[in-house]
């Protein structure tokens, strides 16, 4: 059994390393495309308050990617490479919580076919290397499942937080994250068993508290 989780945990390594190799060749070398280039365009203000005004009201977006960028840009410059790093550190922790979602939920075998998936096609890798919100959708979107699965296997504060910090998370960066929010709620009252179900609304309100500062 030892032997099996070393060689295991070993493999997903190894997966991780090939996600990473993918998605840095050429990473810093590829040009800003239209929709990076607009989020660098609205968020050239002085203030948190002009950054709100100016740069999300006028856009059809959630505030979540113009924010991000602010702070972040501020901190590290507004380079391809520094601009995309979040996206790319996004799509590599996606790898890692679909392998954790495939061992709690059926094995550790089939979380390393899911992470292997995840890791080399290229449609996961193209969501992690530019600087769009998908990535961090995805890898926010995953986080609620896990920490939903956690809620349904186990009850725990940490699974109900976990789990609406990860979808409140997810409304801020993307519109079409309520549906997924939704459906997760949904799945959710419907698995979670009747002693938890106080906890998981309980979540589901905090997601709405957390949400009003948007509106």
């Amino acid at each position: 059994m030892r032997s099996s989780f070393s060689f295991n945990h070993l493999l997903l390594l190894l997966i991780l390393l090939i996600g990473l190799g993918l998605r840095i060749f050429n990473f810093g070398e590829l040009s800003l495309g239209n929709d990076e280039l607009s989020v660098l365009s609205r968020i050239q203000y002085d203030s948190f308050a002009e950054l709100i005004e100016l740069g999300v009201k006028p856009d059809v977006h959630p505030a979540g990617i113009q924010v991000l960028a602010f702070y972040w840009t501020g901190m590290f410059g507004d380079s391809p490479l520094a601009l995309r790093f979040p996206f790319l550190l996004a799509g590599l922790l996606s790898i890692l919580i679909a392998y954790k979602i495939g061992e709690d939920c059926f094995s550790e075998e089939s979380g390393l076919l899911t992470a292997a998936c995840m890791a080399c096609l290229q449609y996961f890798i193209s969501l992690g290397v530019y600087a769009r919100p998908y990535a961090l959708v995805l890898c926010f979107g995953l986080g609620m499942v896990y920490f939903l699965t956690r809620i349904i296997q186990e009850s725990s504060l940490r699974g109900y937080l976990g789990y609406a910090l990860c979808a409140v998370i997810c409304l801020y960066f993307h519109y079409f994250s309520f549906l997924l929010v939704g459906s997760s709620a949904l799945m959710g009252l419907i698995f979670v068993s009747a002693e938890k179900r106080k906890g998981f609304l309980l979540s589901l309100l905090l997601i709405g508290l957390l949400y009003l500062p948007h509106l």
